[in-house]
């Protein structure tokens, strides 16, 4: 949520090595939530198999949402990414029956 609002043209005025430190940091926590929200949810998991489909399914679908952000532009896209990991979270909280 924090790229929608946070233009990364701002750490232009950085040198080079701060600056793809900075963006690699800011660019590199949406990989890593997702691979936390993927490691709890598997924990709990009785059927791994089943676990590691809807994963690759979930690439698969990544991967087009990434096509369709050269339509909607990556500000864009991140809302629909926060929609995928709330939803995410409130079906892993009801699978587990919380």
């Amino acid at each position: 949520l924090g790229l929608a609002f946070f233009d990364l043209s701002g750490l232009s005025v950085l040198d080079f090595i701060p600056r793809m430190v900075c963006s690699g940091i800011l660019v590199s926590f949406p990989v890593f939530f997702s691979s936390i929200i993927f490691a709890r949810s598997f924990s709990y998991c009785k059927e791994p198999n089943r676990a590691l489909g809807v994963n690759m399914l979930g690439s698969l679908v990544g991967g087009m949402l990434q096509a369709v952000s050269m339509v909607i532009g990556i500000k864009a896209l991140l809302f629909l990414v926060i929609g995928a990991y709330l939803m995410a979270f409130i079906t892993d909280k009801k699978a587990r029956g919380l």
